[in-house]
């Protein structure tokens, strides 16, 4: 039984370099179901050309970077498809839109208070696989 709750469980993992992030939803989740994960950024790790990857994209997946320092996080494509929209939010709550990048032309949003939340919603029709290239420079 515990296996089939974990089965079916979000799970978030890291890979070796902590800037890769792999965030699952469970596939056939509901709509509304919301996957946390936070980047701890530390100044050995500059996280040039990484990735956000999400399995049985569903929800909202929030991606939390915080570091020492100001920066600024450069989104610079991946397969895209199952991701409807992305958003900045602020620690008073606003959201920003975030433009998705284009060939040639990252989409970039600086840190408030050396802490960055971006908010990736999934498409309504589940799909497989969602990736998002990064690069975080302070």
């Amino acid at each position: 039984m515990k296996a089939l709750l974990l089965l079916f469980a979000a799970v978030v993992a890291v890979h070796a370099n902590p800037c890769d992030m792999v965030a699952s939803s469970t596939p056939f989740c509901k709509p509304g179901t919301s996957v946390e994960m936070s980047i701890p950024v530390k100044i050995a790790y500059p996280c040039q050309d990484r990735m956000i990857e999400w399995s049985y994209p569903c929800g909202t997946l929030n991606a939390t970077f915080v570091s020492p320092f100001d920066f600024k996080v450069c989104l610079t494509g991946g397969l895209i498809g199952g991701i409807d929209s992305i958003a900045a939010v602020t620690p008073d709550g606003t959201q920003t839109p975030v433009p998705f990048p284009s060939a040639g032309k990252p989409s970039c949003v600086s840190s408030t208070a050396r802490s960055l939340k971006l908010v990736f919603f999934a498409v309504s029709e589940q799909t497989y696989y969602a990736s998002v290239n990064y690069s975080l420079t302070y």
